[in-house]
């Protein structure tokens, strides 16, 4: 099959408990589990991520009139946690227990998807990441934009980016400060339940934190908003116009109202052709093109998360690996 069916257990002081005990509302502040993969144990340590949500944080939808209603909720206690697989070094989690556990691990270079089975309390789902439902992509360039056609798999930048960007990776630490906005038919298509969109995309944010760590750049969330009532710029199956309308209303209407450094769409339609995300290239910062769009393809919040942290490389300035560039990376050139 696809997945295994995985037993999950929550330590609790010195005993193992079942996992409902993570569906109460207070989010502990560091999180033990245990997943029992065939005669295998693996136990996950997480803490959560403090530094995720900027001081000035603030979610921002609409009202029927079009008028913007912008909440600064107190974020402390929120339920998004980083962490790493006890006895692995090198390894990596990335989970959130908002409506359940849910989540991403790294280890002895494979990374897995942990997520709950619908029908079962306390059996779990594991899988490769490979195996995400969706589609994959590769990329191509368009002039100074790149995008990123669907069809081909896309590698978590975590395992291959400290390796291909080791000149890259910066002594000092930065900070991106991010919006992340959601398109009206993203709105739709998580059945217009505005507390599940913005969840989903704090919680691809946790993600792709987690995928920058390693390069020394930390993305502190300071907005999510959705476009619950309609769409404030025209966003097609077109991927290059869409891009372009969406950097146009970042710099007229939401850089007038929001500092921040960069920011990503993620749209629920299908962009035409192959491709799943664009962005322009060097462009973090600047105030007509530091952003990107991606296309959320994926049931999964790890989908979106891998597209976004490669548009953001673009926006880095990262360009993909060519073979005349002599990478000698493990991922072929045509696959990112």
């Amino acid at each position: 099959g696809a997945y295994e069916v995985v037993r999950v257990s929550l330590l609790n002081g010195d005993l193992w408990d079942p996992m409902e005990s993570v569906h109460a509302k207070n989010h502990p502040e560091v999180l033990n589990f245990q997943i029992q993969l065939g005669s295998k144990e693996l136990i996950i340590h997480l803490e959560r991520n403090e530094g995720l949500l900027a001081s000035s944080f603030t979610e921002t939808h609409y009202l029927q009139d079009g008028t913007d209603i912008s909440l600064s909720r107190n974020h402390t206690g929120h339920c998004y946690y980083h962490g790493h697989v006890q006895g692995h070094s090198g390894s990596t989690a990335s989970f959130s227990t908002c409506s359940g556990l849910r989540g991403l691990i790294t280890f002895e270079n494979n990374t897995y998807i942990l997520e709950p089975m619908e029908s079962e309390t306390n059996k779990y789902k594991l899988f490769p990441l490979e195996k995400l439902k969706g589609t994959w992509g590769s990329c191509g360039s368009h002039h100074s934009t790149s995008a990123l056609p669907a069809g081909n798999w896309l590698p978590p930048p975590s395992r291959t980016w400290p390796r291909r960007h080791k000149r890259e990776t910066l002594k000092m630490t930065k900070y991106v400060e991010l919006v992340i906005v959601a398109d009206n038919r993203e709105f739709q298509r998580q059945g217009k339940d505005l507390e599940k969109v913005k969840q989903r995309l704090i919680e691809i944010a946790n993600h792709v934190d987690k995928f920058y760590r390693s390069l020394n750049i930390r993305i502190v969330l300071v907005g999510v908003e959705v476009w619950n009532d309609i769409d404030k710029c025209s966003i097609s199956q077109d991927p290059f116009t869409s891009l372009h309308e969406f950097l146009d209303w970042r710099k007229m209407k939401l850089l007038p109202r929001k500092s921040h450094d960069n920011a990503q769409l993620i749209s629920g339609v299908y962009f035409q052709g192959t491709t799943i995300g664009m962005a322009p290239i060097m462009s973090m910062c600047t105030a007509e093109q530091s952003g990107g769009i991606v296309m959320d393809h994926s049931d999964s919040p790890l989908g979106a998360a891998v597209t976004l942290a490669h548009e953001l490389g673009h926006n880095f300035g990262m360009n993909h690996d060519t073979l005349e560039r002599g990478c000698g990376c493990s991922v072929a050139a045509d696959k990112g």
